[in-house]
């Protein structure tokens, strides 16, 4: 189960934005939601927004602290008997902007996308992050040098019939190489057979050789001077990146922020990726099926909201599409109106 999140704060003379992308559960995404903005603003103090190092330090700082307390919240948790608590985590990534400063924060595969104007190019896509996942070359070359014992401190998988890189795991398991939680990566105290499994529990247990940390909480921070160069900034979660570029990304946006319309680009850009998710699906599906997962490709929060309030025990004889229709069309406005939005 994935739980994605999204903050906005807005202070007297700062703005802070998070996207948190959570992974084993919605737990530990909610409580950065709930800490993570608070505690980097109680560390950051009344920073001016020149002083880049106290800036940097304090947003590391947030991160690392937020992740300790989760942490003695947690392992009370799983010693109780909730196995699943060794592997909750949530990649995160916090912006903090300050008079012409910007700040990225990112601990995982979120991104962050500056739109800028180019004299010669026009409106160009800059990255102000990293993707820490366990493909990335130099998330390969940390985990190697910490762990030069564990020649499968990372496992990789091929696209068919490939020699292209499809997926790396840590360990096997986890394609983030730093995220908050996922505390069996980091502490020994969590990767505990009885702990894991006790009472029925869900957890899991990396088998030997173990020598954490291999997950960090510590993020990368960049920083950017704007200017009125600069247009927008993109957050976004590996959902989004997966299926689009920086620059379509940057494209849909500008589209929408050249009207006035900016509240409208977040959906444009989740119907882009529905498309695109669509246009994957075999051509032999039924159109049930199709508009079925178009649904799906949607918030899967507000999915189960809608489902909570429409979805009992399925009459008997009723088939599976003649069920998703039934449904599809109890909320058949709400469908046409966002593809009429793409």
């Amino acid at each position: 189960m994935k739980s994605d999140t999204t903050s906005l704060q807005v202070d007297s003379d700062a703005v802070f934005a998070s996207v948190l992308d959570g992974h084993g559960g919605w737990e530990v995404a909610e409580y950065v939601n709930q800490h993570l903005i608070d505690k980097a603003a109680t560390l950051l103090g009344n920073a001016s927004s020149n002083d880049f190092t106290h800036i940097k330090s304090s947003l590391s700082s947030a991160f690392v602290a937020t992740d300790d307390a989760l942490r003695a919240l947690l392992l009370a948790v799983f010693q109780s008997g909730h196995g699943k608590a060794n592997h909750v985590g949530a990649c995160t990534m916090l912006a903090y902007a300050k008079g012409s400063t910007l700040v990225v924060a990112n601990a995982g595969d979120v991104r962050a996308v500056l739109a800028s104007n180019d004299a010669s190019r026009g409106l160009v896509a800059k990255p102000l992050s990293t993707d820490h996942n366990a493909k990335h070359e130099s998330e390969q070359a940390r985990l190697t040098a910490a762990h030069p014992n564990e020649p499968d401190v990372f496992k990789c998988k091929l696209h068919r019939n490939s020699t292209r890189v499809k997926s790396c795991r840590v360990r096997g398991i986890l394609q983030p190489t730093r995220a908050l939680g996922d505390f069996a990566f980091k502490y020994e105290e969590f990767n505990t057979l009885h702990a894991s499994f006790q009472n029925g529990g869900d957890g899991f247990v990396i088998p030997q050789p173990y020598t954490p940390p291999y997950i960090l909480a510590d993020p990368e921070t960049q920083v950017h001077t704007l200017t009125d160069a600069d247009q927008f900034l993109i957050l976004g979660s590996d959902g989004l990146w997966g299926s689009l570029s920086n620059e379509e990304a940057v494209e849909i946006v500008a589209n929408y922020a050249s009207r006035g319309v900016h509240f409208r680009a977040a959906q444009a850009l989740v119907n882009r990726v529905i498309a695109k998710k669509v246009e994957k699906k075999n051509h032999t599906a039924s159109p049930i099926e199709i508009l079925w997962s178009t649904i799906k490709c949607q918030s899967k929060t507000l999915l189960r909201e809608r489902l909570a309030a429409f979805m009992g025990p399925r009459p008997d004889g009723q088939t599976r599409d003649e069920f998703r229709m039934a449904y599809l069309e109890h909320i058949a406005d709400e469908v046409i109106a966002g593809m009429d939005r793409r």
